[in-house]
């Protein structure tokens, strides 16, 4: 009994440290920011690991020589990336925008030259909007693009390439090595690292008239909004702490059950607080307006508007019954429910930082529950 007892609190200690339940407040706190920092540390390790690992993809043969040439190109830039991961899917071609999400790039092509090492999948963007798919295929054979689309207006360039002059979709076949990979990790630092090319999943994007200054307010801006939207979060975080403690003053200390609903219950009010914060901060950074070929950055006005659209899309409650459906379902023991108070927090941060290990994990936890 001893060493059962021993080993639990070792395994307590390991999870927690000196973790004082009399004063969950603090203790929480400190809990919180070492999370925090391990996420934000893999996010940096990780990064420039699969761009690296995209980079040694494109590359024909795997020498000493490519290994070489593809650590070039990746990591300077994927290094300051990880960073500033996930920050922003826009590129502006001429007077228009690009934006990308994990399964297919809407773009506004007027000036934009695109080349495709593997094949996709090319329609307009009013045959998306019908649900129509008499889109044709790309040819991977020249990396060039093979398509006779009358709608799309292609016109043959002297150097061979094409231009389109029509808003189109890409729906590109994901390799398995890339499945990592969004476009937001290969974002405008990226594209101003390679000159003026994007590369997306073997899709070259060539853009013009890209303002750098104007990319980096971007920078500026989103990352402003997601760092409130952060500290919001764990204020959050100690004030439902706080809260939960009142709903169960003595329980706490004393009864497992308690401890579980105070954990599932904190960490819902945090996630209801910071995911359609999380969630408007991405949206703002992804609907930048531009005019006369440079962007805007988003305004407050903006973030605030997409907060309330994101409100209404996602609702309070959803938020909350997500956490603590996840808690519910998974029946977890409780030193992995203790860390639930911190789960709204690092799901809004992993979102923020182009991330979404914690929602795969708490899907997995709930279909595994469901079977």
């Amino acid at each position: 009994m001893n060493n059962n007892k021993e080993k639990k609190d070792k395994l307590k200690n390991e999870l927690y440290g000196k973790f004082d339940f009399e004063k969950p407040f603090s203790n929480l706190s400190n809990l919180a920011f070492k999370t925090c920092v391990i996420s934000f540390t893999i996010s940096c390790v990780t990064t420039p690991l699969r761009m690296l690992s995209f980079e040694l993809y494109k590359s024909s043969s795997l020498s000493i020589l490519s290994l070489a040439s593809a650590t070039y190109r990746a990591l300077p830039n994927s290094i300051v990336n990880g960073f500033i991961r996930g920050s922003t899917s826009i590129t502006a071609t001429n007077t228009k925008t690009m934006m990308a999400t994990k399964e297919q790039a809407i773009v506004s092509t007027k000036g934009a030259t695109i080349t495709t090492k593997e094949n996709a999948v090319v329609s307009t963007k009013e045959q998306v909007a019908n649900k129509e798919h008499s889109s044709k295929e790309l040819s991977s054979a020249e990396g060039e693009i093979a398509l006779e689309e009358k709608s799309l207006r292609l016109e043959e360039k002297n150097n061979g390439s094409k231009i389109l002059e029509h808003p189109i979709v890409i729906t590109w076949q994901r390799n398995p090595l890339l499945q990592a990979l969004t476009f937001s990790q290969l974002d405008l630092l990226t594209s101003s690292y390679h000159g003026n090319k994007s590369v997306l999943n073997g899709i070259n994007i060539e853009t013009k008239g890209l303002d750098l200054k104007s990319k980096f307010s971007i920078f500026r801006c989103g990352y402003f909004f997601r760092t409130v939207s952060g500290f919001i979060s764990f204020g959050a975080l100690m004030k439902a702490t706080e809260i939960v403690n009142r709903v169960f003053p003595e329980d706490f200390q004393k009864h497992q059950s308690a401890k579980f609903c105070s954990g599932a219950l904190t960490g819902a009010i945090v996630a209801t607080i910071n995911y359609p914060l999380g969630e408007a901060s991405n949206w703002a950074l992804r609907n930048v307006q531009t005019k006369d070929g440079k962007i805007i950055s988003p305004t407050t006005v903006s973030f605030f508007k997409a907060a309330a659209e994101n409100i209404k899309k996602v609702g309070l409650t959803e938020a909350t019954k997500y956490v603590l459906g996840v808690a519910i379902k998974s029946q977890l023991p409780i030193s992995v429910v203790n860390s639930m108070v911190i789960f709204g927090l690092l799901t809004g941060m992993s979102k923020s930082l182009g991330a979404t290990p914690l929602d795969d994990i708490a899907n997995n936890i709930v279909s595994f529950n469901k079977k």
